[in-house]
């Protein structure tokens, strides 16, 4: 979808603090193994360790883990819309996997209004993402739509942590036409 130029001295700030909150037991732990954390950044009840997607009228809050992040922050204030930002995560995967899972599935409205973006914040060359029948290798700062909806996975075949940042998103105008009408006048995003 696009490419942000990190600002690496604030995002190693931003890494340090994230890697020294612990790790939570949440929702969705039963589609991994090995080393999988979700830290909520922004959410629907701004409660830092809250990691279940809700429906919400509205944008979601920022958490106290976002106050620790101010530059991931500010890029999800500044890279995408933050009026319609549902929730924003901080996610570290290291020597581990996501299984192939679908999400939104529970929720009662047609998943395909339903879209996620997702940065990686470290270069990782052994970490890899598929989205239905494709496997990508991100790289810093590319941000790419992820159908969450459809069939997904990640796996970390390193001991070498790759944080990333994933922003989901609720509309079915944008899940249409991403990257459309209403977007941030600076990237073209949602």
């Amino acid at each position: 979808m696009g490419k942000v130029e990190l600002d690496r001295a604030r995002l190693q700030y931003d890494l340090e603090a994230l890697a020294s909150i612990p790790r939570v037991e949440e929702e969705c732990d039963e589609v991994s193994s090995g080393y999988w954390k979700n830290l909520s950044l922004w959410n629907s009840s701004g409660e830092a360790d809250d990691t279940m997607y809700r429906d919400i009228q509205g944008a979601a809050k920022p958490t106290a883990h976002a106050a620790k992040a101010p530059y991931l922050h500010e890029l999800i204030q500044t890279v995408f819309d933050p009026k319609i930002v549902k929730m924003a995560r901080a996610r570290n995967l290291v020597d581990a996997m996501v299984i192939p899972h679908r999400d939104f599935i529970e929720l009662n409205k047609d998943n395909d209004q339903y879209f996620r973006t997702f940065m990686v914040l470290e270069d990782n060359e052994s970490a890899f993402h598929s989205d239905d029948d494709t496997v990508i290798h991100m790289r810093p700062g590319e941000i790419w739509y992820l159908d969450a909806a459809a069939p997904h996975s990640a796996v970390n075949f390193s001991s070498n942590s790759r944080q990333s940042l994933c922003v989901d998103f609720a509309s079915k105008v944008l899940s249409q036409k991403i990257g459309s009408s209403p977007t941030n006048r600076s990237t073209g995003l949602p």
